[in-house]
């Protein structure tokens, strides 16, 4: 994320500390994280329209910016949000390559931060996962990015799409 977007996202965030925590609290009693996910999900989508709002008015002492809307298009776009990872609807992917590339980035980088943290706070096991996508994947954060990063570079090559 961008440093406007973090910025907005933890303004947001902080905007509703009590029901963060509350659906925090609520899904680390068991492994099924769905409903957090689709809440984070949620706070980020609006983190991103906050991000939206400040560059085009608050930024630059009120004026804004003049960005082009590639730019925008890419602030709005390049996280998964609540969104299917893969959307089967190109309407919701960024419209330039790089927009998308970013995507792809932010996508493994949210779902390897996001099993280390459930690890590191006991919430699964790194046993626990299945034993076919600890071989696929990997083990470690460094071997998930690697290889997820080199399927991502294969399968465009491959270009069947």
């Amino acid at each position: 994320m961008r440093q406007p977007t973090l910025i907005a996202l933890s303004s947001t965030i902080d905007d509703r500390k009590r029901e963060y925590y509350e659906e925090l609290a609520a899904q680390s009693t068991g492994n099924d994280v769905t409903k957090w996910l689709i809440y984070f999900g949620k706070t980020i989508i609006t983190a991103q329209q906050q991000t939206i709002r400040q560059v085009d008015f608050l930024e630059n002492d009120g004026r804004g910016l003049n960005l082009s809307f590639e730019v925008r298009n890419g602030i709005i776009r390049h996280s998964k949000g609540n969104s299917d990872i893969f959307p089967e609807s190109p309407s919701v992917l960024a419209l330039t390559l790089e927009g998308q590339v970013v995507r792809l980035a932010d996508i493994i980088a949210y779902v390897n931060h996001d099993l280390d943290d459930a690890i590191r706070a006991g919430i699964i096991q790194p046993s626990g996962l299945p034993g076919k996508i600890s071989q696929v994947v990997g083990e470690r954060h460094s071997q998930r990015i690697s290889n997820m990063v080199r399927d991502v570079i294969v399968e465009t090559l491959r270009g069947d799409d």
